[in-house]
């Protein structure tokens, strides 16, 4: 009994062996643990119909596939997680993963940024800007953005002045016009030019402007077609007068909580993004004026001899912006003039 008590034991061992060389050998093993997929909230207030809409979700189906579905970027668009004006604030306090945010938007907390909200300091196209800016963000402004994972940072299409009843053709029309702007160089610029500044976010522009609250708007072109401020307004000026930094920021604990592969891979997507951004921009641009006139919105330039007139006007914003930098302690004449010698 014994005997045949051993042999059957020796036979089981024997099977199981060669049960475990079979299931080795044929890729039959026990499941391993799912990898845990990170969920990452984005948050802006643009609605899905804006150009930087489709930006955001072409970032996040790339990080999705670089990352093999290890990373979720789930959208929250149209202010869904906070006002634009809270977009920072939410970046950095983890209330958001990740916020798409307009510096001027909160005024005083990016002092050396606004540079590029002074008139007429860029190009004639978000591409341009974006150029002009990547040197100048990383020698002098990266400093002001330290609280927060910077994932990018571009400089918006020029911004022009779309008003409701009165076409603007001369300094004289600008007198005494409301004009929406969205920070402090935006109202210095239409104060320059005689108007009054309303400082308010995009997204109450259209009812301001139904109800006569405010005369006109400074804003993109691609901003008419989004927030269907064409349906309120009559003209525009097709000029490039401001234009505006953007920035994308993720919350910095998050960030670094990542593997150190996948913030590689974020790293890697931020120059690139940065221009998607404006290339994306420049191309709305395009086809949002071709929208107005459609519409019937009567869009003309200034004559050259007014485009100078205007240029003079604005001129003494930029020694006072210079000032201003200087009483704080900040290289406001040398970040000037680093952008002025890469134009």
């Amino acid at each position: 009994m014994i005997s045949n008590k051993k042999t059957k034991i020796s036979l089981s061992l024997v099977f199981l062996g060669f049960f475990i060389a079979i299931t080795l050998m044929t890729g039959i093993q026990p499941a391993p643990a799912a990898t845990k997929t990170i969920n990452l909230k984005f948050a802006y207030w643009m609605p899905t119909k804006h150009t930087l809409h489709g930006v955001h979700k072409k970032f996040a189906d790339e990080v999705a596939e670089l990352t093999k579905g290890r990373v979720k970027i789930t959208l929250y668009p149209g202010g869904a997680l906070g006002k634009p004006k809270e977009q920072w604030d939410m970046a950095v306090g983890g209330i958001a993963d990740i916020s798409f945010f307009i510096p001027s938007y909160t005024a005083g907390r990016f002092p050396l940024t606004s540079v590029f909200d002074l008139p007429l300091i860029g190009g004639g196209s978000a591409k341009v800007n974006t150029a002009l800016a990547v040197d100048i963000y990383k020698k002098y402004l990266a400093r002001e953005f330290k609280d927060a994972k910077m994932l990018f940072f571009y400089v918006s299409e020029p911004f022009t002045i779309h008003t409701t009843k009165k076409q603007v053709r001369n300094l004289s029309d600008m007198k005494g016009l409301k004009i929406r702007t969205s920070g402090a160089m935006q109202s210095a610029t239409i104060k320059a030019l005689g108007g009054i500044p309303v400082t308010m976010p995009i997204s109450e522009a259209y009812t301001s402007l139904e109800k006569g609250v405010v005369d006109g708007i400074l804003t993109a072109f691609t901003a008419m077609v989004s927030f269907r401020l064409y349906d309120v307004t009559k003209y525009s000026i097709s000029m490039g007068l401001n234009a505006s930094p953007f920035a994308v920021a993720m919350n910095l604990k998050k960030y670094n909580s990542l593997p150190p592969d996948i913030q590689k891979i974020l790293d890697g997507l931020s120059l690139r993004y940065a221009f998607q951004s404006a290339i994306d921009y420049d191309e709305d641009r395009i086809k949002a004026i071709q929208i107005g006139k459609d519409k019937g919105q009567v869009i003309e330039p200034l004559s050259p001899e007014e485009f100078k007139k205007w240029v003079d006007r604005v001129s003494p914003i930029y020694n006072q912006w210079a000032g201003d930098m200087k009483a704080k302690g900040l290289p406001g004449r040398e970040v000037i003039d680093a952008i002025m010698e890469l134009k």
